[in-house]
């Protein structure tokens, strides 16, 4: 049995069984807590597709061909990591040429890879290792950013909220005017 892997949770694992000679075969295998069997295998090698709820090591217990018990080896690890969740916040009021802070929550298995928006380019941001980061965003007019991606080791995509509003006013202007006449006294 071979095929150690990390997934992310509800995703499913593909653990390879490598048979030798007639078929068909049975085995039986673990999860360290339950016990399975597998019958009338005609073909090898067998894929056993798994979808643990939380880290298992399988192992094989038992095989068998039409005729005879055999031997069994081998182990895998599957590693369920949780589903990278991240939330974008930081709605403002800003005057142009400003800069704005946007924070993003997040929960999951570091590192991550968040990819936001402002409605017209696409940044992606790698390497984060905190559960709180910040952005800082420029914009030059009233703009509304968003989540358009979250992964993480294991999960190549996660759930994503917030479309914070960043509100960009003008600089104030004041001109004078007017000429006068006056007179003296």
């Amino acid at each position: 049995l071979t095929g150690a892997q990390s997934i992310c949770a509800g995703s499913a694992a593909s653990l390879t069984v490598q048979l030798t000679s007639n078929s068909p075969w049975s085995f039986t295998y673990t999860d360290g807590t339950t016990s399975s069997a597998i019958t009338g295998i005609t073909s090898q090698p067998y894929i056993l597709s798994v979808t643990p709820t939380s880290t298992r090591t399988y192992t094989l217990t038992q095989v068998n061909n039409s005729l005879c018990a055999g031997s069994v080896s081998g182990s895998a690890r599957v590693q369920v990591d949780p589903t990278p969740i991240a939330n974008l916040t930081g709605s403002q009021t800003i005057c142009v040429g400003s800069s704005a802070n946007l924070s993003v929550g997040i929960t999951g298995s570091p590192p991550y890879q968040i990819v936001y928006s402002d409605g017209t380019t696409n940044t992606t941001l790698t390497g984060i290792t905190q559960s709180h980061y910040v952005v800082s965003v420029t914009p030059t007019v009233t703009t509304t950013y968003s989540l358009n991606a979250i992964s993480s080791v294991g999960c190549s995509s996660g759930i994503f909220s917030g479309t914070p509003v960043i509100t960009v006013l003008p600089l104030s202007t004041a001109t004078g005017s007017g000429n006068q006449n006056i007179c003296i006294g």
